[in-house]
């Protein structure tokens, strides 16, 4: 059987342009073998050009988006639809990631957003166990995990089951296209809508627990071309004390099992002229390795 094609998608914007460069970078260094497919607005998209070569393919988010939206003028963050109140710029960004299937031809796509960095090699065998793919699913339920489960339990017209709510969020999720498109066709049968306004026009929502829904109870994971993995595989940066160099430093370093990429959050307001120097010392640290 042939081994399925394998990219990474990253939506991103021009105030996050030096991490995506950062996390570009950490890509040609360890999945040099894989596509990257960054989705920028066409305002944006000129701030990227140089990013842009064999391996790293820019697409306007305007070529995902349904022509029933249009970017409110002078306000980014809102897109509007006669179809749907005014769509907050989050929102948008998910749908980009669930839209991405009509423009992206390979059958698995790797989310990645622009403030990560890979540390190690990526390789199918990375993902992938007797032909399957892992799609995260661990018992995590806060934060707003029962209220984006009510609204995927709403969008699959599975409302009622009593389901477990489980934690599909992370900063490298694994998804397949066809189940992409077939997620598609099941949000618009319920909703006799399509699928980007049904989605629209929730209040809130997260595209992962709205797939990781879809494959659990609508198609299960025997029928499914995914496993369950309880294996996060980027490093978190919540418990850990980044206040300083050397914090980062070790942050960085210090990986736990599974981990080939780590996350600092542009929330945390670190810049990524900050982290550069701990991304390329560990950069340095595994090509020593490598070349014992």
């Amino acid at each position: 059987m042939t081994n399925p094609k394998i990219s990474f998608v990253t939506p991103t914007f021009r105030p996050d342009l030096e991490r995506c460069e950062l996390l570009v970078e950490s890509m040609e260094r360890f999945a040099a073998d894989y596509t990257h497919h960054l989705i920028v607005d066409h305002t944006d998209i000129q701030a990227f050009r140089h990013l842009r070569n064999h391996r790293t393919i820019l697409i306007e988010s305007e070529e995902i988006i349904d022509s029933c939206f249009t970017r409110l003028p002078g306000r980014k963050s809102y897109w509007l639809s006669h179809k749907a109140l005014p769509v907050r710029g989050w929102i948008m960004q998910q749908i980009l990631k669930l839209g991405v299937a009509r423009i992206v031809p390979d059958s698995v796509l790797v989310m990645i957003d622009s403030d990560n960095a890979l540390v190690r090699k990526f390789e199918a065998e990375t993902i992938q166990r007797d032909g399957k793919f892992g799609l995260l699913d661990v018992d995590y339920v806060g934060g707003d995990v029962p209220i984006w489960t009510e609204a995927a339990e709403s969008l699959l017209g599975i409302q009622g089951r009593k389901l477990g709510m489980r934690g599909h969020v992370g900063d490298m999720i694994v998804w397949h296209r066809q189940h992409l498109l077939d997620l598609h066709q099941r949000v618009e049968a319920i909703a006799g809508l399509p699928w980007q306004v049904a989605i629209a026009r929730k209040r809130t929502f997260s595209e992962y627990i709205l797939y990781g829904a879809y494959i659990r109870e609508v198609v299960g994971y025997d029928s499914s071309r995914h496993f369950a993995s309880t294996s996060p595989l980027v490093r978190q940066p919540w418990d850990h004390d980044l206040s300083s160099a050397k914090g980062i430093h070790k942050f960085v370093h210090e990986l736990d099992p599974g981990n080939i990429a780590v996350m600092i959050s542009s929330k945390l307001g670190i810049s990524a002229a900050e982290i550069r120097p701990a991304f390329e010392a560990e950069w340095q640290s595994v090509s020593l390795q490598r070349a014992i």
